[in-house]
């Protein structure tokens, strides 16, 4: 999954469930910590619809159909890469 996607699948599971755990997002999508940094770091500083609560929980500050959010998860399909196994026709 691209960076895009498993930000879409965050927002999506975090604005659905109003908060979500650190240790529960790096179990769910299988993240080590600089990735979790860096979701992070978009959520709840470049894009303020989070905040940090004691370190360990991702709460949910945006509203409930923020369309950066619906940006986010309408074009993440854009930036997947085709499969390998796709055969070019010339």
């Amino acid at each position: 999954m691209t960076f895009d996607e498993v930000l879409a699948g965050v927002l999506d599971l975090l604005q659905r469930q109003g908060r979500v755990s650190y240790r529960a997002l790096k179990r769910r999508f299988d993240l080590d910590d600089d990735y979790l940094e860096d979701l992070k770091a978009e959520i709840i500083k470049a894009q303020q619809l989070a905040r940090d609560e004691a370190g360990e929980v991702l709460v949910w500050t945006g509203e409930q159909d923020n369309p950066r959010r619906q940006r986010v998860t309408r074009n993440a399909h854009r930036w997947r890469t085709p499969p390998a196994t796709s055969p070019r026709r010339s």
